[in-house]
């Protein structure tokens, strides 16, 4: 008999040979290992915990973000109003975020003024000119968006040239082409979940607290997660299904990825309110939080952060990382 240490840093039991119980330790009707009993030892075996293992739930590991070569501007958004219909909902705002640059970059505009949120993101959208936009549940932001820019007339040119990827389409078709499917696609929490061990920081119901309290922080932040997270989901998207070779992220440990950031002038707080990482000049002053847009500390020696994510490992899907 032996022990293993699995990613969670718990022991599991692997018998050699048929299962044979041992003394001490508690078994699903399948032979799992599901616990121990409380202050058991021997000489044989010391266990401090196990995982509950089913046999009809795929096991799973969140796995770290990836980042492919992308070939043209592509932004993440997610708009928040206060209804389903175009027609009586208020538009409260939304987050752009261009998936090549940093998190820290994503902008959110958000009011009770509905023309003013209006324009900033028109104002945005001819800045940037994406060439694709990527959402999820796509139609209903585009539409969002569209009948506000009609409603105030407000110019947006080249909106009939962007493309747009509906990451909600892609998880119930398992593709971008344009095929029937009745697979259901689960919501985007549980994808946010499933492939990132991440979750959402406020629920619906404290969104519409918030905006009855003329509160918009809660949907701001809230809205901001979303974004990151399907900007995420399309990156991991795009590294599975691209034909050509794509720039996976080095085998340098993290630290060291961090360090040469940091020569280059890039450096990483985190926020005391809500402990998310910012990517900051690192001579610059008066930061806000991507996430909350609390005030962050300047970077200093001391609040600098050293290592945040471990690596990607790519030999667990049978990949090598190039460079």
């Amino acid at each position: 008999m032996t022990e293993i240490a699995n990613p969670d840093n718990t022991l599991v039991i692997e018998l050699e040979k048929e299962f044979i119980p041992v003394e001490g330790v508690e078994y699903d009707a399948y032979g799992n290992v599901r616990g121990y009993i409380p202050n058991y030892s021997s000489e044989e075996i010391v266990i401090k915990s196990a995982p509950v293992i089913s046999p009809y739930v795929a096991t799973h590991i969140p796995k770290s973000k990836v980042q492919p070569a992308l070939d043209k501007k592509i932004i993440a958004f997610d708009t928040e109003c206060t209804g389903i219909s175009a027609l009586d909902y208020r538009l409260l705002g939304g987050s752009f975020w261009d998936i090549a640059k940093p998190v820290s970059t994503m902008e959110s505009f958000f009011g009770f003024d509905e023309e003013a949120v209006i324009k900033q993101i028109a104002e945005y959208l001819n800045r940037e000119k994406p060439a694709l936009m990527v959402d999820y549940n796509n139609g209903y932001d585009q539409i969002a968006i569209l009948t506000r820019l009609m409603l105030y007339q407000v110019p947006v040119p080249g909106w009939n040239k962007i493309e747009f990827a509906d990451m909600m389409e892609v998880f119930k078709k398992g593709t971008t082409q344009s095929i029937a499917s009745s697979q259901s696609p689960g919501s985007e929490e549980a994808w946010l979940k499933f492939l990132f061990g991440e979750s959402k920081p406020y629920t619906i119901e404290e969104i519409f607290e918030g905006v009855r309290n003329m509160n918009l922080q809660p949907c701001i932040i809230r809205n901001r997660t979303c974004v990151e997270g399907v900007g995420h989901m399309y990156l991991l998207f795009r590294y599975v299904t691209d034909e050509e070779p794509l720039e996976a992220a080095d085998d340098k440990p993290t630290v060291v990825n961090i360090d040469e950031a940091k020569e280059r002038g890039a450096c990483l707080i985190a926020c005391p309110a809500c402990k998310a990482i910012n990517q900051v000049d690192c001579s610059s002053k008066d930061n806000k939080c991507w996430r909350c847009m609390n005030s962050i500390p300047d970077p200093t020696d001391g609040n600098v952060v050293k290592e945040v994510l471990r690596p990607f490992d790519f030999s667990k899907v049978g990949l090598k990382a190039s460079g």
